[in-house]
């Protein structure tokens, strides 16, 4: 399988937000072989390499607007669960002593 197959796979993965097993065979390479060519890529710390050179290009050739941007920090789970700004109430009445 030839690396330009598999990176265009990898865009197509990126742009359209499809989940690995829905990869449309018609681009040419399987699911397996992209998922494990990007693996190898990002081990030798190639695919960080192709992605600076991508961006840097597109900046220069003004394809690339930040005002643009959009980054949805709602997926993001805050790592230590935050501090609660007031004890929480209780959502019930309290059970009468008998």
């Amino acid at each position: 399988m030839d690396n330009r197959t598999v990176f265009t796979c990898v865009l197509f993965l990126c742009k359209t937000g499809i989940g690995w097993r829905e990869l449309p065979t018609e681009l040419g390479a399987s699911e397996k072989t992209v998922r494990r060519r990007l693996n190898e890529w990002k081990a030798l710390g190639l695919f960080e390499a192709i992605a600076h050179r991508l961006l840097t290009r597109l900046r220069a050739a003004g394809g690339l607007d930040l005002a643009e941007v959009l980054i949805d920090g709602g997926l993001v789970k805050a790592p230590c669960g935050g501090e609660n700004a007031a004890p929480t109430r209780p959502t019930e009445a309290a059970v009468a002593a008998n």
